[in-house]
C-alpha cells in the first residue's frame, strides 16, 4: 500500500513539473518581442488663416482718438471685403487704451493716450489672405500703418487632421512591421502577433519659418511585436 502511495506521489510530481516546464517555456516565449516605431509624414497646406491687423493712434484727446480709431477701423473693414473677406468673416475688437502718465517705465513725449486697435480675419481663403498681406501698403497710403504684434501673431492651421490620421496610422503601421521584420530576420526568428500598440504622438509643425502656411504633419505609432521560432 505504501509502494502505491509512493508512486503516485511520484507520478502526480512528473505531471507537475512537465506543467511547469511548459509554463516556464511559454514564458520565455511571452518574453520574446520586438518594440519598434514608425513614421508617415506628408505636407499639407494651412486650411484657415487668422489675420489680425494691428494699428496704434496716439494723442492727447481720447474723444478724438477714439473717432479716429474708428474710422480707421471701417476703412479697413471695407478694404477688407472689397477685395472678398466676407464680413462675418471680420471681428473688430474693442480699443486697448493706455495712459501713458500711470505707466511706471516712462512716457510718451507729447503724447497721454495710446490707442491699440485689432482687426481680425478669420477665414478658410488662405491664399486671399496672403494675397492682401501683400498690399498693406494700400492702407499705408489711407493713413493706417499696419503693425507687426507679437501679442497678436498670425496664424496658419490645418484643421483636417480627422481627414488624414487614418491613413497616416495605417502607413505607420507598416513601417513599423517593416522594422520589425528586419529585426526578426536578422535575429532569426519569425515576426509573429502584435502584442501591443499605440498611436503615438501627432505633430502639426511648420515647414519652415518663411513659409508657415505650409505645415508638416506627422504620425509615429509604437507596436510591439511576438518574435517565434
Amino acid at each position: 500500500m505504501k509502494n502505491s502511495f509512493a508512486i503516485i506521489i511520484a507520478i502526480g510530481l512528473a505531471i507537475c513539473g512537465c506543467f511547469i516546464g511548459m509554463g516556464v517555456r511559454s514564458a520565455k516565449m511571452l518574453d520574446r518581442s520586438v518594440s519598434v516605431r514608425g513614421l508617415s509624414e506628408i505636407e499639407r497646406k494651412a486650411d484657415k488663416a487668422i489675420w489680425p491687423i494691428v494699428f496704434q493712434e496716439m494723442g492727447d484727446n481720447m474723444y478724438t482718438l477714439s473717432s479716429t480709431t474708428e474710422q480707421k477701423s471701417k476703412i479697413i473693414v471695407e478694404f477688407l471685403t472689397k477685395n472678398g473677406i466676407d464680413e462675418q468673416n471680420i471681428q473688430v475688437n474693442s480699443s486697448k487704451i493706455e495712459d501713458t502718465r500711470s505707466m511706471a517705465y516712462g512716457t510718451y513725449p507729447g503724447y497721454r493716450y495710446k490707442f491699440t486697435q485689432v482687426v481680425i480675419v478669420s477665414t478658410s481663403n488662405v491664399d486671399l489672405v496672403l494675397s492682401l498681406m501683400n498690399r498693406q501698403n494700400e492702407l499705408l497710403n489711407q493713413g493706417i500703418a499696419v503693425q507687426q504684434n507679437w501679442e497678436f501673431p498670425t496664424k496658419f492651421e490645418f484643421t483636417d487632421l480627422d481627414g488624414v490620421k487614418p491613413q497616416m496610422i495605417e502607413e505607420a503601421t507598416k513601417n513599423a512591421r517593416i522594422t520589425a521584420e528586419k529585426f526578426a530576420q536578422d535575429s532569426q526568428s519569425k515576426l509573429g502577433k502584435i502584442k501591443r500598440a499605440s498611436q503615438g504622438q501627432v505633430s502639426i509643425t511648420d515647414r519652415d519659418e518663411h513659409t508657415p502656411q505650409i505645415k508638416i504633419i506627422r504620425v509615429v505609432t509604437s507596436v510591439e511585436y511576438m518574435l517565434e521560432d
